[in-house]
């Protein structure tokens, strides 16, 4: 029964997600390409399984408090961030929570995934300004409570050079218990998890 807006939700699997929970969802994204391939997965998962709204992630058409989870992953680092976290905050109920799933700046193998894809003529990975372990500190004071948690150091490597999904799987295990040991290592993870409640 809670109300929650992803914005930029691609082909709409998390706001199909979301749905199958229970909530009502809206998906929310600038460009009309991710919008219809998100509607075709509405349409895959019943009728009207969540709605969807063409919007700037800055500028969100939404009256204040309409919602109880504000939901972002890997569209955050796009944005005027203190714009697009204002208007989150705006639009969230007393109470409510953003979620940000994104990408950290400092991760090695991510850097050398991004070249590696461009030598042998892949798709280039555009680096935008991906988020510092100094900012996402810097958030803690816009919520009445905030955690992160970051995750995954050597696995953007596999995305050039694929490991079976058992291996795959075996590290992250490894990853995940490295970062409870040394949690210096957080700093140069390749994506953070962001909870604040408003």
């Amino acid at each position: 029964g809670k109300r929650v807006l992803e914005i930029g939700p691609r082909r709409g699997r998390m706001c199909a997600w979301f749905a199958a929970q229970g909530a009502q969802v809206v998906g929310g994204d600038l460009h009309l390409h991710y919008l219809t391939e998100a509607a075709a997965e509405s349409r895959k998962n019943g009728p009207a399984a969540f709605s969807l709204a063409q919007l700037n992630g800055e500028v969100l058409p939404f009256p204040d408090g309409s919602f109880d989870v504000v939901f972002t992953k890997s569209v955050f680092v796009f944005f005027n961030r203190p714009k697009a976290l204002r208007e989150m905050l705006r639009v969230l109920k007393p109470g409510g929570y953003v979620w940000l799933v994104e990408n950290m700046k400092r991760n090695p193998f991510a850097a050398l995934t991004r070249i590696a894809r461009k030598l042998s003529g892949q798709t280039w990975i555009k680096r935008v300004g991906y988020l510092t372990w100094g900012e996402i500190e810097s958030y803690a004071p816009l919520f009445s409570s905030y955690a992160h948690a970051e995750f995954h150091l050597l696995t953007p490597a596999f995305h050039v050079v694929p490991l079976p999904r058992a291996w795959l799987r075996r590290l992250i295990d490894l990853e995940r218990a490295v970062l409870r040991r040394i949690p210096l290592l957080a700093r140069f993870a390749w994506l953070t998890c962001i909870v604040g409640r408003k």
